[in-house]
């Protein structure tokens, strides 16, 4: 969507995409995985009724003294693949020489499962002690016996907006270059500045974990990767 005055030129873009995503017949296939870590942990299925891929594990359910009261095993837990997602951007000129641009996507509606926060948890890291009710630990000894149990503690909702480049140039005018070169422009932008999640982990750490080479990689695992890296740069172009 473009808009124009003498003194300044903006033009907005969006993409919304929406995703129904469901496995409708296996024609008498059991339920299978297609990713995970084993049914002790979680695991990505595919089974009728359900998105492919979904997360399937141990549901704990805990008392308002947050003892554990029940633990459902092979529950649905959530799915890896978004029910909204899409990008916008936006570029403004000021005047003839200098614009502004930035860019960004988002999704809403998947989630994943962290086990960097599992293992944490399990290995007594600081600041993890929350991760599961105190009552609930004590209730089975230790953590070592309480982790697998409670799978839907390591998945989380993995909404996220994030901002892409920024970017600043400028059209030097002609009086400041020397007589030979012809046009300069000078820009600053930066890479990955911004994001914000609903979860305690970057949603883009995701993992494929296909079982088979060729298999269906959807994704949902957080598990020891780091985001992508904040990055500067500068540029200076000529022409002669």
């Amino acid at each position: 969507t473009p808009t124009t005055s003498p003194s300044l030129h903006l033009t907005i873009n969006g993409a919304y995409n929406t995703l129904n995503n469901k496995v409708l017949d296996l024609h008498g296939t059991a339920p299978f995985a297609i990713s995970g870590y084993g049914a002790s942990t979680v695991q990505g299925i595919v089974e009728e009724g359900y998105p492919v891929g979904y997360l399937r594990g141990a549901n704990a359910i805990f008392g308002p003294d947050g003892k554990i009261i029940e633990i459902k095993q092979l529950q649905y837990l959530g799915k890896p693949t978004p029910d909204k997602f899409g990008s916008f951007g936006a570029t403004l000129g000021l005047g003839s020489r200098l614009t502004l641009s930035t860019s960004a996507d988002y999704q809403f509606g998947a989630q994943q499962q962290s086990f960097d926060r599992a293992f944490r948890f399990l290995n007594g890291v600081a600041g993890t002690a929350d991760y599961v009710p105190a009552a609930a630990v004590t209730q089975y000894g230790t953590r070592a016996a309480v982790w697998q149990l409670v799978m839907n503690q390591w998945v989380e909702n993995t909404d996220y907006v994030a901002i892409r480049t920024l970017t600043v140039d400028y059209k030097l005018g002609d009086r400041y270059l020397p007589r030979l070169v012809q046009g300069a422009r000078v820009s600053f932008s930066v890479s990955n500045p911004r994001r914000w999640a609903s979860s305690h982990w970057d949603p883009e750490t995701d993992l494929a974990t296909a079982s088979e080479q060729g298999g269906a990689a959807i994704g949902g695992y957080n598990y020891a990767t780091d985001s992508s890296p904040r990055t500067f740069l500068f540029t200076f172009r000529r022409g002669f």
